[in-house]
């Protein structure tokens, strides 16, 4: 249970100029993940509400709450991230987006 708490890829929404970046981080490269988006490609994005931390990591932590970013793209496909990461950290990645393709 230790390894696995240890091990739990942790959340990081990170943005430059041209793309905004999904990122998963773990002490075990195996379970590093990132995705990318290209910001120009991006016709609307949205946050929504926080939802309770769900399975073992919630017992080792249950005040760790979670967001969730909807990104509607030019091509009418649309993506959402379920992320660890507060929703007032979201809002402000969001409101930075919406300034870039405004």
């Amino acid at each position: 249970m230790v390894l696995a708490f240890f091990t739990i890829p942790v959340d990081e929404l990170t943005l430059d100029k041209d793309h905004l970046y999904f990122e998963k981080k773990s002490i075990l490269p195996f379970f590093n993940k990132t995705v990318k988006h290209q910001v120009s490609k991006i016709q609307q994005i949205g946050v929504g509400g926080n939802s309770a931390r769900i399975g073992t990591y919630a017992l080792l932590n249950p005040r760790i709450c979670r967001s969730k970013i909807e990104i509607i793209f030019k091509d009418k496909t649309s993506k959402i991230y379920d992320l660890s990461i507060s929703k007032k950290d979201s809002k402000e990645i969001a409101n930075k987006i919406r300034q870039l393709i405004s």
